[in-house]
C-alpha cells in the first residue's frame, strides 16, 4: 500500500513523522491512481467546493482510501454526510494494544454521525460506544472515504509503526483494488481538458439519463444534500462545449461521454445516482 501526504501536511511536523513511519510520500502534481492519501480534516472543511468535490470523488475509485486526521474544526466535516466533530468530556478507556487504545489517552475529539461504517474488530468505536474513526464508501465497489480522531502522527507511536502500518491497511482494504484507467485529463475529444465542473455536469446527466438541463437541477433541488452545486449559466456555457467536444448528443451523454467518465474519477457518482434512479 502506498501512502501519500497531502502537501500541508507534509510540510508540518506531523507529516515528517509519517513519512517517516509509513515511508508515505508527499503528494505530487496529480493524484494518485491508487493508495491511501493522509489530510488534515481542517483542511478539508476549509477547502473550497472544487478542491472538495476533487478529493471525494478521487477516493470514490476503487483502491483509493483518503483518511482525515486532527486537528478539525468543531462541527460538519461534509456537507454530503453526517459527520460532525466535538470534543470528548472523558477519556476513552484502552481495551488492548492496538493502535486506538495506545492513542486513548491523547484523543480529544469525538466524532458523531450514523452514515458510513466503523470497524470494532480495528478499535474504530471504543467500550463505551464512542467512536474514533468512520469511513463511508460511495457504494459497494468504491474506494474509502474516512476521518478518524486518533492523533496517528503522535510519537506515542513511535516504537508502534508495525501497528500504526497494520491499522491503516486494515483501513485501506475496504476501499477494494485499484483499477488502472487513464483520469480525465488523459481524454481529450474536445478542445480542452475535462475539468471537475464539467465532470460534475456529466455524472449528472449520465446518471439520471438526462439531456435536458432543468431535469438536472429539479433533481439536484430533490436531493435532501445535493450531489453537486451546479450555476445554472455556467452549466448553459458548458452543454455547448461538451457538444463540441463529442461528449453529448441529443439524448445526453454520447458513448464518447460515457468513455470520458467512466475513465474519470467521477464515475462511482454516476452509478449512485443511477442506482438512486433505479430504486
Amino acid at each position: 500500500m502506498m501512502v501519500f501526504l497531502d502537501l500541508k501536511l507534509a510540510e508540518h511536523r506531523r507529516g515528517r513523522f509519517l513519512a517517516a513511519a509509513l515511508h508515505a510520500q508527499r503528494l505530487g502534481d496529480t493524484l494518485p491512481e491508487g493508495g491511501g492519501l493522509l489530510m488534515i480534516g481542517k483542511d478539508l472543511q476549509a477547502s473550497g467546493d472544487v478542491d472538495r468535490d476533487v478529493l471525494t470523488s478521487w477516493c470514490a475509485a476503487p483502491g483509493r482510501t483518503l483518511l482525515l486526521l486532527p486537528p478539525y474544526d468543531e462541527g460538519p466535516v461534509l456537507a454530503s454526510l453526517d459527520w460532525t466533530i466535538g470534543f470528548r468530556d472523558a477519556v476513552a478507556q484502552p481495551e488492548g494494544r492496538r493502535v486506538p487504545d495506545l492513542l486513548a489517552q491523547e484523543t480529544t475529539y469525538l466524532l458523531h454521525g450514523r452514515d458510513g461504517d466503523c470497524d470494532r474488530e480495528a478499535g474504530h468505536q471504543w467500550s463505551d460506544y464512542s467512536v474514533n474513526t468512520r469511513f463511508s464508501k460511495a457504494h459497494s465497489g468504491s474506494g474509502v472515504l474516512a476521518a478518524t480522531c486518533l492523533p496517528l502522527w503522535s510519537i506515542t507511536l513511535l516504537n508502534e509503526v508495525a501497528a500504526l502500518d497494520h491499522w491503516l491497511r486494515a483501513l485501506h482494504r475496504h476501499a477494494g483494488l485499484a483499477v488502472e484507467h487513464r483520469g480525465a485529463a488523459a481524454v481529450v475529444a474536445g478542445p480542452a481538458p475535462l475539468m471537475p465542473e464539467a465532470l460534475g455536469v456529466m455524472v449528472c446527466l449520465c446518471g439520471w439519463q438526462t439531456g435536458d438541463p432543468d431535469v438536472i437541477f429539479s433533481a439536484l433541488k430533490a436531493q435532501p444534500v445535493p450531489m453537486f452545486q451546479l450555476n445554472r449559466e455556467r452549466v448553459a456555457e458548458l452543454l455547448p462545449k461538451l457538444r463540441a467536444g463529442g461528449y453529448l448528443d441529443e439524448q445526453g451523454l454520447s458513448a464518447a461521454g460515457v468513455a470520458a467518465l467512466r475513465a474519470s474519477p467521477y464515475w462511482g457518482f454516476a452509478v449512485r445516482l443511477r442506482e438512486e434512479l433505479s430504486s
